[in-house]
């Protein structure tokens, strides 16, 4: 220890390196309170992403509602219209959003979503009514036919929120449907319970879109079946719907008509149309759309009489 020399600058030495050790400890500080603010910033952020996806996936329908509810209003083929609209009109705390458009010869299908700020009552209902519901296209003056329908068919996704489809037909109409439309919707009223006139939500929803005419959405056809004195005139198949015109003896003019697939699917009655002429009844029967599966369809009259009708 005696023999080792010191520096003669020795307390200026001591200075610098308690200088030096002290910024050292600071940096140190400084960098773990930056470290931990970038921290709290990625963890506030990551979980206001997350809440954002969780209320997304809980109160927003991101999908195609053709293609969501395809077998339940018994769409048949494509479950698209040329390409998706997504136009929403908000009266009185309820969003009505068109969000896309079928046509075929015999109407225009059309698909919704409604979202209220209050909750719908009964959300086990498959259907939405809609009041005051009028369309016109752009070639013709009269009003469209809602088919028998009052309103939407479809499904609620939430309390708030239902998704469903409207179908327009061409019933009464005397010219041909042209390649492209204008299609002008409005609705006056929506209720947020079937039954309780309270709970009617009045509005003006106006829609105007643009419309494409599929060629390919409607199959035709004449069967020339005849059995027992029942005989088949006209199968047509449109996107949502099935109709047959079926003549029929006078004793079978209280049966109850029904229709099922060769699959086993019981299709839907929706109108039904009778006119008698000659001691024989002309009954037009209209159904929903078929499975895309579909190879023949049996017609059942009551428990004593069925024919099966080849489709492909």
């Amino acid at each position: 220890m005696a023999n080792i020399k010191l520096p003669d600058n020795i307390d200026l030495l001591t200075a610098n390196a308690i200088k030096k050790g002290e910024e050292y400890k600071n940096n140190k500080a400084v960098h773990r309170r930056i470290l931990a603010t970038a921290a709290s910033i990625c963890l506030v952020f990551t979980i206001g992403i997350t809440s954002l996806c969780v209320a997304a996936e809980a109160f927003e329908f991101g999908g195609n509602v053709f293609k969501e509810i395809k077998e339940l209003v018994g769409l048949r083929g494509g479950s698209q219209g040329t390409e998706l609209i997504n136009k929403t009109t908000t009266k009185n705390g309820v969003s009505l959003t068109l969000q896309d458009v079928i046509c075929d010869e015999y109407g225009v299908y059309v698909s919704f979503i409604v979202k209220s700020k209050k909750p719908f009552i009964n959300t086990n209902d498959s259907q939405l009514l809609l009041n005051d519901n009028y369309a016109r296209t752009s070639f013709h003056k009269g009003n469209l036919d809602t088919g028998g329908i009052a309103g939407l068919e479809g499904k609620f996704i939430d309390e708030n929120t239902f998704i469903g489809v409207e179908t327009y037909l061409f019933t009464d109409l005397k010219t041909k449907v042209p390649e492209n439309f204008t299609l002008n919707i409005k609705i006056g009223a929506i209720p947020l319970n079937s039954v309780e006139d309270n709970s009617i939500i009045r509005g003006n929803w106006k829609f105007s879109v643009p419309v494409e005419l599929n060629g390919d959405g409607v199959k035709v056809i004449t069967p020339s079946i005849r059995n027992n004195n029942i005989s088949i005139k006209k199968v047509t198949l449109s996107k949502l719907n099935t109709f047959i015109e079926v003549e029929l003896p006078i004793s079978l003019r209280e049966e109850r008509v029904t229709l099922i697939t060769d699959k086993g699917v019981l299709i839907d009655t929706i109108s039904t149309t009778t006119e008698e002429n000659n001691g024989k009844i002309m009954v037009g029967q209209r159904f929903k759309g078929i499975p895309d599966d579909t190879d023949s369809l049996i017609l059942s009259f009551g428990d004593t009489e069925s024919i099966t009708i080849n489709i492909r």
